[in-house]
């Protein structure tokens, strides 16, 4: 179906019976093409994710984590898009914080300094990667004369360049209902037709209408801010741990803890190295099923060089505090639950065949279906996630091995 809404918002909504989440997409038709700084359309896009009026980045993106939802954006030459998938019970309220959070974001000079060096960070793994630069190589050649030479990223003098008014100015000359395109997939009419409602309200708030009305002042940049350098180098960190084969239970908290410590947005490692201290592009872990009988759990830095025993003594401190302390919270619990819930259910969801049968795989040697996983995961509780410290301790707070490159 597609409708227009207050004269401008496109909306094109999709109703699917068999469909058990919501999945919201909203494309501003303004990418990397239209800056006026090469870098600025993918700078507002990680600012999109800080604080608001509405929120602080941290409430933000516990709310959203509280609902179940999966986000995520990414920038073009061409388009911004944004990506909210969430259980349908919970789409109206996420599509009400997403849009609080999007008509009254603010631009914060310490959030964006930090933010910068973030994005520091992705610029050298950019430049770092083959492919990244034969396409930037040919850009330059191909598009000479128009905005297309330009990465959407930008270079390091173009992201040392962007400034709080940079932002702001984007942000009101391009984020504007009649730039923008709404998608939504969902299984309930009425659900698609208020969220529709919801964000046109939103987008008709935004650009010339509410924007955070502080005085802002041009921002100077500080040498080696956040441990960047200006060398353009970025490494890759791996922090591994080894165990023993793990039984489906043993498996599941080791997930649940996995979570605790990585997910981003969320995580305490995310929050600590990468919001907190500006030490890394990325970071994160999972559990890799080397082999038949062992499991490793692979916590990885995408840092500077010159960051990295601090990036790897902060990661390995946050690890072994975890299960030192013991200081899990509820709220930690239940989001992580809540994501180890929804990701088994998107993933059903996503299967094409999975709409038929039950999905089913062999994990060390138990055939498991993501339901069975799901009844599991409902019934940990402190006594569970107690039992899992006791069993993982000894590996987490032992030996481990590192492997680093450039």
């Amino acid at each position: 179906m597609r409708k227009e809404i207050m004269g401008k918002l496109t909306a094109m909504k999709e109703v699917k019976a068999d469909v058990p989440y919501t999945y919201i997409q909203l494309r501003f038709g303004s990418g990397g093409a239209a800056d006026i700084i090469p870098g600025t359309a993918h700078f507002l896009e990680h600012q999109m994710f800080n604080s608001s009026e509405a929120y602080d980045k941290f409430t933000y993106a516990d709310t959203m984590a509280m609902m179940g939802c999966d986000r995520n954006a990414h920038t073009s030459h061409d388009e911004t898009v944004y990506e909210i998938k969430v259980p349908h019970n919970y789409a109206i309220e996420a599509a009400n914080a997403f849009a609080n959070h999007m008509k009254t974001i603010k631009f914060d000079e310490t959030e964006i300094e930090k933010e910068r060096g973030v994005i520091l960070e992705e610029v050298r793994s950019s430049d770092n990667d083959m492919i990244s630069k034969a396409l930037e190589f040919s850009g330059e050649h191909l598009y000479t004369g128009t905005a297309y030479k330009n990465t959407v990223l930008g270079k390091v003098a173009d992201v040392e360049a962007i400034t709080a008014q940079t932002l702001q100015d984007y942000y009101k000359e391009n984020y504007l209902i009649d730039n923008a395109i709404l998608t939504i997939i969902s299984n309930d009419e009425e659900i698609a037709e208020v969220i529709h409602m919801t964000i046109a309200l939103a987008l008709n708030e935004m650009g010339e209408g509410f924007v955070n009305k502080n005085t802002w002042t041009q921002l100077t940049k500080v040498p080696d801010a956040h441990g960047v350098s200006g060398k353009f180098d970025q490494m890759t960190i791996f922090i591994n741990y080894k165990m023993d084969k793990l039984n489906l239970k043993e498996s599941l908290q080791l997930e649940l803890l996995s979570n605790i410590l990585f997910e981003p947005f969320t995580g305490r490692v995310w929050n600590r190295l990468r919001e907190e201290l500006g030490l890394c592009y990325g970071c994160g872990g999972y559990i890799s099923e080397a082999a038949k009988t062992d499991d490793i759990i692979m916590a990885y830095i995408f840092t500077a060089p010159e960051n990295k025993e601090q990036a790897q003594i902060e990661m390995v401190k946050i690890i072994k505090g975890l299960f030192e302390e013991r200081n899990i919270t509820v709220e930690e619990m239940k989001m992580a639950k809540i994501k180890m819930e929804t990701s088994r259910v998107f993933r059903e969801a996503t299967d094409k065949r999975a709409a038929r049968m039950t999905r089913s795989f062999v994990k060390h040697g138990y055939i498991v279906s993501d339901s069975d996983e799901i009844q599991y995961i409902n019934t940990i509780d402190t006594n569970e996630v107690e039992k899992a410290i006791d069993r993982f301790k000894d590996i987490f707070t032992g030996d481990y091995t590192v492997i680093s490159y450039l």
